[in-house]
């Protein structure tokens, strides 16, 4: 999909996504006592039929792998298959931290994307939410076969240094049987997730349901299931079958990265340094990496360059360093090859923290088989249309890898829901980044004709990158509110009201001169492009785990880590 990338080895849960120990939890099975023979999943989790056996939750920490008891943890039995409930049941876990204000209380359940992202790396908004809207009790599930939802995996074929979907699927199949592999799906999921509302709700309580990326199409299937269930629904950045494609993923990356260097063309500081065509500067980067000219990126070629500034291109911050680093490379002074082995250095550590990969809890397989099975185009672009849809690319490179491994991949079929929107009249709150290459604007502006009920609308957030929570910034300060979050947190306050987006003419322009702590973590030195610093933004820190922590973040929303100690001809 792009250049060095591992072909599809940690990439399939994080893709559409925006962070591992098991929590305690007492397994709730009212279902073999309740379930009559033959009857529809529908039906199951309706209010009359609903188990009157209460969940019993279990105080554990709100972070994964943390301390305290702020949150609480329950598994929820729920069928492996729906459409045999009286079949094999698996758990489904739910993380809830509860609001602190008194009175009555309103629901928020949080969908993580991936496919294949489990609901750890949400904990963090869950805390923020509650922090701000204290009436809300806000959810945190895994989707099945993530995390503590019946993990889906291939231990052995993961292990291999060269990884084979093939035989990934085929251990998977191997655990779960051939109706098994094909129970986990986004359907399925959606029916989780009803059942463990209806569950928790009380009477007349509002719910409120967010969804990003991948997560925004499970909650539209949700929708479809359960059209009258929640209060209001979020779509951040959004996603449906047939757009949010593994095998044309590539093609967005390009065209949304060639796209920013428009905005570098149109600003002076910036093109004064990559001249009025930036795309050819930075082409000539990438044939320098690939003929090993530049001493500061010695064993990094033009596919692992291709790779970082996909990375680069995800994150609002960090995308600077895309026009900075090809004009280093092909400038390449003393001082730049200097700034440059400072970067592949620092490229080259192994991440810590809660991003470290021993302690994901995302699900590789259900990515690969979820995006396989229903999200690619039906029937799939030819590779030959592929490749003529790779014309000239900057930021990928054109693998037909992709198409060969969806032929042979155990697709489940398609179900009554696939490719169809949900008729509902809850408001829906469609926001999405104008500069996403992940799902970027053109899926939303096809999406949104679906959704014309009153309040149901689309708000496009200027320069945006995936997940406009947090990445539609309107001030450098630390803290500062982003506009993706002034809109939601309206939306959740009155969900029919009018919404006040004027916050979108105050999200930022790209600052070319780029952060000083950003220089500082990548090139060693606080100017982005060598000599004095002129940057407009935040001064420099002398505490750089901010920068490393977007960092981390933007590598997880694309796929897997750059492996560039391997490559590196040096030793």
């Amino acid at each position: 999909m792009w250049g060095a990338m591992p072909l599809l080895r940690r990439a399939a849960s994080a893709l559409f996504a925006c962070l591992a120990l098991a929590l305690p939890g007492c397994t709730d099975d009212p279902l073999s006592a309740s379930l009559p023979s033959g009857a529809s999943p529908e039906a199951v989790i309706s209010p009359q039929a609903t188990p009157s056996a209460p969940i019993t939750w279990e105080k554990c920490p709100l972070r994964t792998g943390g301390r305290g008891t702020r949150a609480e943890c329950a598994n929820i039995t729920v069928p492996l298959d729906w459409n045999d409930p009286g079949g094999r049941r698996v758990t489904y876990f739910v993380k809830r931290l509860p609001g602190t204000s008194s009175g009555a209380h309103k629901q928020l359940w949080l969908l993580q994307g991936g496919p294949g992202g489990a609901g750890d790396t949400l904990e963090t908004l869950a805390d923020e939410v509650v922090s701000k809207a204290p009436a809300f009790d806000v959810y945190v599930p895994d989707h099945r076969g993530t995390g503590r939802s019946a993990y889906l995996g291939c231990p052995n074929a993961m292990a291999k240094r060269h990884f084979d979907p093939r035989a990934c699927a085929a251990e998977a199949q191997a655990e779960w049987g051939a109706s098994g592999f094909a129970a986990f799906t986004t359907t399925n999921a959606a029916r989780d997730l009803g059942y463990a509302i209806e569950r928790t709700r009380a009477e007349g309580q509002e719910v409120h349901v967010y969804g990003v990326s991948y997560g925004t199409y499970l909650a539209q299937r949700y929708l479809q299931i359960f059209p009258t269930q929640p209060t209001a629904v979020t779509l951040d950045g959004v996603c449906q079958a047939g757009l949010c494609s593994y095998m044309k993923i590539g093609y967005w990356f390009d065209r949304i990265g060639k796209k920013y260097l428009g905005e570098c063309a149109a600003n002076a500081s910036c093109a004064e340094k990559l001249g009025p065509n930036p795309i050819a500067t930075v082409k000539e980067a990438l044939a320098i990496a690939d003929a090993g000219t530049c001493p500061g990126i010695a064993g990094v070629d033009a596919a692992a360059l291709r790779q970082l500034f996909s990375y680069f291109i995800a994150s609002f911050d960090l995308r600077v360093l895309i026009p900075s680093t090809a004009y280093r490379i092909v400038r390449c002074s003393p001082d730049d090859a200097a700034a440059l082995e400072h970067m592949t250095a620092a490229l080259s550590r192994a991440p810590g923290g809660p991003f470290a990969p021993a302690g994901e809890l995302s699900s590789e397989v259900l990515g690969l088989h979820i995006a396989f099975s229903e999200l690619e185009e039906d029937p799939p672009a030819l590779s030959a249309d592929l490749e003529a849809l790779f014309d000239d690319p900057v930021f990928t490179t054109f693998d037909a890898t992709v198409r060969d491994v969806w032929e042979s991949w155990p697709r489940y079929p398609h179900d009554e829901w696939v490719g169809k929107y949900p008729s509902s009249n809850v408001p829906i709150l469609m926001l999405n980044g104008t500069l996403d290459p992940q799902t970027p604007q053109e899926f939303a502006e096809q999406i949104a004709p679906h959704y014309a009920m009153p309040a149901q609308s689309l708000v496009l957030l200027p320069r945006a990158a995936h997940c406009t929570l947090t990445q539609s910034p309107t001030s450098t300060w630390p803290g500062t509110e982003t506009c993706g979050m002034n809109v939601w947190r309206q939306f959740l306050a009155a969900p029919a009201a009018a919404l006040d987006t004027s916050c979108r003419d105050r999200i930022l322009t790209h600052d070319f001169a780029g952060s000083p702590s950003i220089a500082q973590y990548f090139y060693g030195e606080p100017s982005l492009w060598g000599g004095a610093t002129t940057s407009s933004a935040a001064p420099l820190d002398d505490d750089l785990s901010g920068v490393q922590v977007e960092w981390e973040r933007a590598i997880r929303a694309v796929g897997p880590r750059l492996d560039l100690a391997h490559r590196r001809r040096a030793d």
